[in-house]
């Protein structure tokens, strides 16, 4: 039976796409993957079905497309980190430095400033990467439905 309905999503192709990412979650692993969804009780599959949805809907490419993205953001970002925490150590070592009465209020100020900016880049990118799942999911059910 084909999944398309005039494009809505139909039940089995929701189905597909949570245990894609169950699978993913599993580390590609059919059989850990086929437990997980048992234990979790959402629904029945086989390591047979999940084999031919992985073949047949491309989940390897789908999911190396995933890890490739995720890496590359996760470089960047951890970049961008790395350089606010090493402003973030030279203002503390220079306000460790000097004086308790001869500190800079501008320096103070900075770094409670710097603790910020890492704090807020550090939530920003984890809702930006939840996000950035979120979306690639939606556009590969879309893309399911137009294949199928």
């Amino acid at each position: 039976m084909a999944d398309k309905d005039f494009g809505a999503e139909s039940p089995q192709a929701e189905v597909r796409e949570y245990c894609f990412r169950v699978w993913r979650a599993c580390n590609r692993d059919f059989s850990a993957t086929e437990r997980q969804i048992k234990k979790e009780d959402y629904c029945s599959v086989t390591r047979s079905t999940l084999s031919r949805w992985a073949k047949k809907y491309g989940w390897i490419e789908r999911a190396d497309s995933l890890d490739l993205k995720e890496e590359k953001a996760e470089s960047v970002e951890q970049q961008v980190l790395n350089d606010l925490v090493k402003i973030h150590e030279k203002i503390m070592l220079y306000v460790a430095n000097q004086p308790i009465d001869e500190v800079d209020t501008a320096k103070i100020n900075s770094l409670v400033n710097n603790a910020k900016q890492i704090a807020d880049i550090t939530d920003k990118i984890r809702k930006s990467k939840q996000e950035a799942l979120l979306d690639d999911d939606k556009e590969q059910v879309q893309f399911n439905f137009k294949s199928v």
